[in-house]
């Protein structure tokens, strides 16, 4: 009786150290809130190397921090903006209008050359009694290869026109994740104070909503400009036209989810973007900085904008209305 007595408490003891071994201890416990402190800090420094990782954003981040040192938060964000788009952009945009210019003014060269190789290539079809398709086939070598080597003689290579938005895009995203870095994950304490007039506080989204809807305006109306440039626009550009517009109304729900800072970059860069392309449409500006002039060129670009403008409003207020009827 005893001997079982002794088995059965030593049954309990052991019990009891194997269920200690399994409860946790109290200091191991923590509180909900300082595990989602414990949590946000490990998410917070894993988001913060994971951008600050690519070199364009380090060095971003790295000339905003410098252009900060004497300045508010909200006047370094204007100065990068302003000095980036100044000595980049801006001689990138008259470069682009330059070689489109020249493009434009090489098209009846073009036109001429294709009708000599058509006359040429089949006068000699028809000599050696070859099919239609052997005769189009040799068109599209001989005119492509002539207009190719038309173009690099006159320096004005189609993808030199891609050297802006190759060029704007990276800045553009290098500025704003470098932001969001610096307000999100950094948190820089002088971003909540310097700011401006209603959205003192960088850090905190847009509530009012101002810079968003502006920022989609200025978007919009540089849509518009470019657009307005071209006279009978191919498929693929009213495609392309149809999807910036499309994404430059979406981004105006995204610009007031992020912090003020970023909503303020982007806001005064397509302000910016504006203001110049407004400039660059003017006959004068084009002959000052040797853009050549056009058939495609107005002598009255505001005019032409804005009856382009009230077309615009007319044709969607009349979509409207036959909307309206159908539901009724």
């Amino acid at each position: 009786m005893l001997r079982g007595l002794e088995l059965r408490k030593c049954g309990q003891l052991s019990e009891g150290i194997l269920l200690s071994k399994l409860r946790p201890s109290r200091s191991t416990y923590l509180r909900p809130s300082a595990a989602l402190m414990h949590v946000s800090a490990i998410s917070a420094s894993d988001s913060s190397s994971l951008y600050s990782a690519y070199f364009p954003v380090s060095c971003a981040e790295s000339l905003l921090q410098n252009i900060h040192t004497g300045l508010p938060w909200w006047l370094t964000i204007a100065v990068t903006t302003i000095t980036l788009r100044t000595c980049i952009t801006l001689p990138l945009t008259i470069y682009q209008q330059k070689k489109s210019a020249k493009l434009i003014l090489l098209q009846p060269v073009v036109r001429e050359i294709s009708e000599a190789v058509k006359y040429n290539v089949a006068t000699k079809c028809r000599r050696e009694n070859l099919p239609v398709q052997v005769a189009e086939e040799r068109y599209k070598t001989l005119f492509s290869g002539m207009v190719r080597d038309l173009y690099k003689k006159e320096g004005c290579q189609p993808f030199k026109l891609f050297l802006l938005p190759w060029t704007q895009m990276p800045i553009w995203i290098s500025i704003s994740l470098g932001l969001r870095d610096l307000s999100i994950y950094k948190a820089d304490p002088a971003m909540a104070t310097e700011g401006l007039a209603w959205f003192s506080n960088l850090l905190l989204p847009e509530s009012t909503w101002i810079l968003p809807i502006s920022f989609g305006l200025c978007n919009l109306l540089n849509i518009e400009m470019n657009a307005a440039g071209r006279q009978a626009p191919g498929r693929i550009q009213a495609v392309m036209k149809k999807i910036f517009i499309t994404l430059s109304i979406v981004m105006v729900p995204v610009a007031s989810q992020i912090p003020s800072c970023m909503s303020f970059y982007w806001t005064l860069s397509s302000f910016y973007s504006l203001i110049q392309n407004s400039i660059l449409m003017l006959p004068s500006v084009k002959r000052m900085v040797r853009i050549p002039q056009t058939t495609m060129e107005s002598k009255h670009p505001f005019k032409d904008l804005y009856t382009i403008f009230n077309i615009r409003i007319k044709k969607f207020v009349q979509l409207q209305k036959q909307a309206s009827s159908k539901l009724r």
